[in-house]
């Protein structure tokens, strides 16, 4: 073999051998990335106004560390209401999980049962909360009773809900009527606003409201 051809080879080796390392390096920051966890990927799945819960549902691929996250809640009288930031330390969700608060144990502007509220959880994935930041809100919600016109301070941290993505505008609530209870999320992909969310009665009111339909039923029955 010639020097000429040898040394074509040997830059061929070199080039190819190049491109494999690109290619491995480029692979496993993809990787990488694909498993950091993501702003927004904890969320609201339900809140239970009957008894005062909210449900966390971490929607991303890897765990989610809760330690030093926080609420920031708020009602007509309240603007600013904080729960501790140790509350959650020790505390994770794994993928796909789903955690259950009892909001009666911590610092919260309002009862979830109360006429207005509205509650953000921040994360403190870059170890520097920061309320007024669009980058640390993970997840958002707000609702109120059916014709609703003033809402107080219950729209304090909204505009940054909205600059974060997760809410559609200032002044969107969701709206309860009087025998609701329940606010789900619709899917867990979708939380920009209170489109994203539906309400279901009280057990206890569908269970009446299906009584009252069946005696009706029977009752014209019967008068035939």
């Amino acid at each position: 073999m010639t020097s000429r051809k040898l040394r074509r080879l040997t830059h061929i080796e070199r080039s190819t051998n190049m491109k494999l390392n690109l290619l491995i390096h480029t692979t496993f920051g993809m990787l990488t990335l694909s498993c950091s966890f993501a702003q927004g990927a904890v969320v609201f799945s339900e809140i239970n106004l009957a008894n005062n819960t909210i449900t966390l549902t971490n929607n991303d691929l890897s765990a989610a560390d809760l330690g030093g996250w926080r609420f920031c809640s708020h009602d007509f009288d309240s603007a600013f209401v904080y729960s501790s930031a140790s509350h959650f330390n020790g505390v994770s969700i794994a993928a796909g999980e789903s955690l259950v608060i009892d909001t009666t144990t911590i610092p919260f502007a309002g009862l979830l049962s109360g006429s207005i509220l509205s509650v953000g959880l921040y994360n403190d994935l870059d170890g520097s909360l920061s309320f007024g930041s669009s980058d640390d809100l993970s997840a958002f919600i707000q609702f109120a009773p059916l014709g609703t016109t003033a809402v107080g301070s219950a729209e304090t941290r909204t505009g940054t809900a909205v600059a974060a993505g997760l809410w559609d505008a200032t002044g969107s609530f969701v709206e309860l009527g009087a025998a609701d209870s329940v606010i789900r999320l619709n899917d867990l992909n979708v939380t920009t606003g209170a489109s994203s969310f539906s309400v279901v009665p009280e057990p206890s009111s569908v269970m009446l409201g299906a009584l009252g339909l069946g005696f009706g039923l029977l009752r014209r029955k019967v008068q035939r």
